[in-house]
């Protein structure tokens, strides 16, 4: 645990440095603001102990009527600057910690965008979006209140016991009382709310990402009648946040009760007591003016305190999440290369391939085979053969442990992903639609005609779908594609391939989900999508390939076979064995 607390401050600092650099003026011009704004905190009770001392003889009343209104309008005036400059001051520090917040998530984003498919493998998505939304709200608290709670605070009894002891030193130790209590409350609370607040986000992390896979599989829940068991689940992790949680609130209400309040007034009582006792004995130790002065800076001093101890809670678990954060952003990028990829023909070679996603365990073994520019490779096995994950390797979603994978002669380690696959296209067996208009899901983003949209709907068999929507390219798909049944969904993501007009073109069992009366529609688009192109099929019904120019037929991570459909079917081997298993599960 002392490990993770020193790595807790220490990323956490980091990113605090890292994303105050993105509001240098912003932050500058607030603490600006609180100085002046302290300062003039400090000056009203100096201005009163004058109006009180020089301007008032306990004989005569007011000594001079100008002076003593000159006086009284400064003192006015110094509470109403302090008030707006508190205003300007908190509104400044809200848009700092806003701006903070905003360039910080648009860092954590654009991190997550360019981190390897590995992270996802091991991260649920709903930590994920923890991190860039809740996380991110929590972490601005620390810009705000770090800055107008405790930086204020903190210039604010530094003046004051400054001045007082200027003007007497005894009565400016009794103002130094508190600073000893603030020092070790706070020492004291940092030691052990860190290990708290860490279990906590740890915990409620987990429920979120359980919680946002639950209800994602709220269909197969209660279909399988598992409703009971999963609240159960649920219910025994919440439990274990609800008692981590209390313990968390136990220890904070610790530090929000009024022990500085019952400091503040033992204070005041000493200072009246010392100043009466004078006083009753014609010997003062100070004035009555400078008595106010030392009961307003011991009023306010212990009110920075109470305040400083009651945010303490807030900043710790902005702490907290600035430690999530800072466990995605120290998360590496996947290995991009250095050199820009312009132009590609399609051909497509694995030499010595070797791949494993944990290491130790590998599931690609010794992999070999080229695909000309413009051919056709079927990719077959049973489930767990390796098959995507050829696939994976081709997109460079992943780097091969050893081997090279060759695109014109060209290793892909050598080029950006990011260009490398501007020449690529993939089409899922689930196709995936976004929130918004057909438009926009066809397109994805790039500038594209309506003339162009419309062309490769059409080549991918959408006209039938097409005809049917109201708004045409305007209509809106409402996310996840409702409204358009399966095929139909497969269709817009066949579209975007024709429009992306890629070398390569892969389709990972694309056909698979489709309706035989959907499929009649798009056939003739793959065909004209396939054309020219090199392409790669892993096939889910195996005479979706039997036009390759050449079938990989995979076994535990292998090559067992390869060659054209007639020549695999001679051999009565692997590839013969999963046709006859085929047509043996249609006729059943």
């Amino acid at each position: 645990m002392e490990n993770n607390e020193k790595k807790f401050r220490k990323g956490t600092g980091r990113l605090m440095l890292d994303t105050l650099s993105n509001v240098r003026f912003d932050l500058f011009l607030g603490i600006v603001l609180s100085l002046v704004a302290t300062f003039l905190g400090l000056l009203s009770p100096i201005i009163l102990k004058k109006l009180i001392d020089v301007e008032i003889s306990p004989k005569v009343g007011i000594v001079n009527k100008k002076s003593f209104i000159v006086t009284s309008l400064l003192y006015m005036g110094s509470i109403l600057f302090t008030n707006v400059f508190d205003y300007v001051k908190v509104l400044q520090l809200k848009r700092t910690s806003n701006k903070a917040a905003h360039s910080l998530r648009e860092r954590l984003y654009f991190h997550t965008l360019k981190l390897p498919l590995s992270f996802y493998d091991k991260t649920p998505v709903g930590k994920i979006s923890s991190r860039v939304v809740s996380d991110i709200d929590q972490v601005k608290e620390i810009f705000f209140y770090g800055f107008a709670t405790a930086f204020s605070s903190v210039c604010f009894i530094i003046g004051s016991i400054i001045y007082v002891m200027s003007k007497d030193f005894y009565a400016g130790l009794i103002l130094c009382v508190p600073v000893p209590i603030m020092i070790i409350l706070i020492v004291v609370y940092n030691k052990y709310s860190a290990k708290l607040h860490i279990g906590y986000r740890k915990k409620r992390s987990k429920i979120t990402a359980d919680l946002n896979e639950n209800l994602n599989g709220v269909f197969i829940i209660r279909a399988f009648g598992v409703t009971d068991e999963a609240y159960d689940e649920f219910k025994e992790k919440n439990e274990k946040l609800y008692k981590i949680g209390l313990k968390i609130e136990v220890f904070d209400s610790l530090f929000s009760w009024n022990l500085s309040d019952l400091l503040r007034m033992l204070s005041t009582v000493v200072i009246v007591y010392v100043v009466g006792k004078g006083i009753l004995n014609d010997s003062p130790v100070m004035t009555v003016g400078f008595m106010l002065l030392l009961i307003q800076y011991n009023n306010s001093i212990y009110e920075n305190i109470t305040n400083t101890l009651r945010r303490m809670n807030i900043l710790e678990k902005a702490l907290g999440s600035a430690h999530h954060i800072t466990e995605v952003l120290d998360e590496k990028f996947e290995y991009e290369g250095k050199n820009k990829l312009k132009d590609v023909s399609g051909d497509v070679e694995f030499k010595d391939v070797n791949f494993s996603y944990v290491e130790g365990l590998p599931v690609l073994h010794n992999i070999n085979f080229h695909a000309p520019i413009g051919s056709k490779t079927g990719i077959v096995g049973d489930t767990g053969s390796g098959k995507s994950s050829i696939i994976n390797l081709i997109f460079r979603f992943y780097n091969v442990d050893s081997g090279k994978i060759l695109i014109d002669g060209r290793d892909i380690k050598d080029f950006r992903s990011s260009e490398l696959r501007k020449h690529m296209s993939l089409v899922l067996q689930d196709p995936f639609i976004f929130k918004g208009n057909l438009r926009d899901n066809i397109a994805l983003g790039y500038e594209h005609s309506d003339e162009e949209i419309l062309k490769a709907l059409k080549l991918s068999g959408g006209s039938y779908m097409y005809s049917k929507l109201n708004d045409g390219l305007d209509s809106n798909l409402n996310g996840e594609g409702v409204g358009l049944s399966l095929g139909e969904k497969q269709i817009v993501t066949f579209a975007r391939s024709i429009l992306m007009d890629p070398k390569i073109l892969v389709l990972d069992e694309a056909t698979a989900s489709i309706d035989s009366e959907t499929e009649k529609f798009i056939q003739m688009g793959l065909e004209n999508l396939m054309k020219g192109r090199t392409s790669f099929i892993i096939a889910h019904r195996l005479s979706t390939i039997k036009d390759c120019d050449q079938i990989i037929v995979l076994e535990k991570g292998k090559i067992v076979e390869i060659g054209k459909h007639e020549e695999l079917m001679k051999k009565r081997g692997k590839y013969y064995e999963l046709n006859m298993k085929e047509k043996k599960d249609k006729t059943v």
